[in-house]
């Protein structure tokens, strides 16, 4: 449910942003894409994120907020890809379903973890902002670079590739914070 707040959002803000950009050409939709539309929709996420995990004090443990930012994340690309499908059908239903829901997710999984491990640090309050903004930062140029390859000579190949390293990211920063046993030597 909470993923939906951000798609309408971003859908509200990114409408009306839109007609700033006029006349319509590849440069300025990649200006878009750069400075408005990725930005909006990891920030309109990670908002969405932010009121929920205070709201049901849900971060308990770094891992915590990796997986509440992911499945924040599908939630978000599966309401996302709807319009999609209703406008270009089917096959690009799929096509988001295969590409651009899981960058959703890898993408919730690096902002989440990362803010979920500086508030277990500090005791309950963010330590640092500064590896929270730089999380933002990465996944919103993964989110740039993904949209921007699609109408790119790489196409759907550059869109994979991105989305393969932004998972390799969100998996090792799971692994990190995979809770391990704690040997003692005596």
């Amino acid at each position: 449910m909470f993923a939906l707040a951000p798609v309408w959002l971003g859908y509200v803000a990114l409408t009306t942003l839109e007609g700033c950009f006029v006349p319509w050409s590849p440069a300025t939709a990649s200006l878009f894409t750069w400075f408005v539309n990725a930005p909006n929709e990891e920030l309109s996420k990670w908002g969405v994120f932010i009121v929920g995990t205070k709201a049901l004090k849900s971060l308990r443990r770094p891992l915590d907020g990796w997986f509440q930012g992911a499945f924040l994340g599908l939630g978000y690309g599966l309401a996302e890809s709807i319009p999609y499908a209703a406008q270009k059908g089917l096959l690009v239903f799929v096509e988001r379903l295969a590409t651009a829901v899981p960058a959703h997710v890898f993408y919730g999984a690096i902002w989440g973890g990362y803010y979920a491990w500086e508030v277990c640090q500090g005791k309950g309050k963010v330590r640092h902002w500064s590896s929270i903004l730089l999380a933002l930062g990465i996944t919103i140029v993964f989110h740039a670079a993904f949209n921007s390859s699609l109408s790119g000579p790489w196409g759907i190949l550059g869109a994979v590739l991105i989305e393969v390293l932004a998972g390799a990211l969100a998996l090792t920063l799971g692994w990190f914070l995979y809770p391990r046993p704690r040997h003692h030597v005596k």
